[in-house]
């Protein structure tokens, strides 16, 4: 997807340390009678993957209780209603069975992060030059905390929790280390420190320089 401002995006969904959707940046209004499923089933297409999720998977991860063609009945009503709650036109796609959000059309904190950790790797050859370290902090300031904590105990949000997890211990370890190794190391233990403001359980941060 083409580069464009915060503002920019229709749909923007913050999932790390909390779970919040704007609309052309404004965040979408509490009704009265909260949608509980209609947002349940946008947070699994984000859990899932966000594209190309096979719309089988998250039928059997939301209503794996339901007999198949009435299962199939309940997920085409709850997207319909989902994408008119969110009056945004198409922007979940359904294509050959899948389900996606429309990576123009929308943003993810968690697509964001991953993408910032994905540009350190490029950068990799060139540890030590300030790109490395914008792309780090650009990252470690998008993860606020577990993702989507409210769904703690729903299975198919686990494997990404842990995902995203695992890369932001990795990222406060490797930017606190290089700051070491460059002789800075208040900085290398402030950013230990917001990690562990972030995730106190990280073990791997409790490391004495």
């Amino acid at each position: 997807a083409k580069e464009q401002s915060r503002k920019a995006w229709p749909l923007e969904i913050y999932t790390l340390g909390r779970f919040e959707v704007r609309i052309e940046g404004t965040p979408l209004q509490k009704k009265r009678k909260a949608p509980h499923r209609l947002l349940e089933l946008l947070q699994a297409i984000v859990a899932l993957g966000s594209r190309a999720v096979p719309v089988s998977q998250l039928i059997d991860q939301l209503w794996p209780q339901s007999d198949g063609d009435r299962a199939v009945a309940t997920f085409e009503k709850t997207l319909k209603r989902l994408r008119h709650y969110l009056a945004l036109g198409p922007v979940i796609l359904v294509n050959h069975g899948t389900i996606s959000l429309d990576p123009e059309r929308c943003w993810v904190d968690a697509w964001a992060f991953e993408h910032e950790l994905s540009r350190v790797q490029e950068d990799t050859g060139s540890a030590g030059t300030r790109p490395w370290r914008v792309h780090f902090r650009k990252a470690l300031s998008l993860y606020r905390g577990p993702f989507l904590p409210g769904q703690s105990t729903k299975p198919w949000a686990t494997a990404t929790r842990a995902r995203l997890r695992a890369g932001f211990i990795r990222a406060v370890a490797r930017l606190s280390d290089h700051l070491q190794q460059r002789g800075e190391p208040k900085q290398a233990i402030k950013w230990l420190n917001r990690g562990l403001l972030v995730d106190p359980h990280a073990e791997a941060l409790y490391v004495p320089l």
